[in-house]
């Protein structure tokens, strides 16, 4: 299996979460493969996944509301507090020093950058311990800023309650990959090059999982390229609109 074996088309996603929604054999076993671990958001009906370390108002984020309108399902973003910061992930880095792209009549990217967590200190460091500069809540300095710019959260998951007996990120996997059988679409870009660290993620622990739930199934999680493929290496994904930059010193 590769990583483009993962994928679903948005629209064949959308056709099946609709059939499985139904198909009570399917959830009965969903729900006794997850138990306890079931989180109860995902029990009244089948959800659209943003899997982040944190929620924030970034042009990512963006795409990903403005593609719900074809999935017509609400969303959730499954966070993580208990996730370690790590420099060598470029979502970490973007979320401790945030770039904003200005306007530019001639097609020229202009940015300006923000730094607002001491890197040294917040090094391996979980997220919900993490302070700002202004020893703000890491979390909650990103959370303000999306209300800023969408007057509120959409609902969040934390799903460091997977990891409460100390399961292996694969083991987490599988529970996330279980999630999307029947109670939800996930839409995430798992990379397979360029970045050396992510890619020995993918391949020993995203693969791995998504294998093992489809053997125990014989159905496919639901996953959906969230960004363009030929895009998805773009950083600017990872950018801010301007005007948000002069909400940083009122948060």
């Amino acid at each position: 299996m590769t990583i483009d074996d993962i994928y679903t088309p948005i629209n064949e996603a959308k056709k099946e979460i609709e059939k499985r929604w139904n198909d009570v054999e399917l959830k009965k076993k969903v729900s006794d493969y997850l138990g306890k671990d079931f989180p109860e958001v995902f029990k009244k009906e089948p959800r659209a996944i943003l899997s982040r370390g944190i929620l924030t108002p970034n042009f990512e984020t963006k795409y990903f509301l403005d593609i719900l309108d074809i999935v017509d399902l609400k969303p959730i973003c499954l966070e993580f507090y208990g996730d370690k910061f790590c420099s060598q992930n470029k979502d970490k880095i973007h979320l401790g020093k945030l770039v904003f792209l200005h306007d530019n009549k001639k097609g020229i990217n202009v940015t300006t950058k923000r730094t607002i967590i001491d890197f040294k200190k917040s090094e391996n460091k979980i997220f919900k311990e993490i302070r700002t500069l202004q020893d703000k809540s890491f979390t909650e300095f990103h959370h303000n800023l999306y209300i800023r710019q969408y007057k509120k959260l959409f609902d969040i998951f934390d799903i460091s309650v997977f990891k409460d007996n100390g399961e292996s990120a694969k083991e987490v996997y599988k529970k996330i990959f279980g999630l999307c059988l029947v109670n939800g679409i996930l839409f995430e870009n798992f990379i397979a090059k360029e970045n050396e660290h992510e890619k020995k993620f993918t391949e020993n622990v995203v693969l791995p999982a998504f294998e093992f739930v489809v053997s125990k199934f014989h159905v496919k999680p639901l996953v959906v390229p969230l960004l363009p493929l030929k895009n998805v290496e773009k950083e600017a994904w990872d950018w801010y609109p301007s005007h948000l930059e002069k909400e940083i010193d009122n948060l």
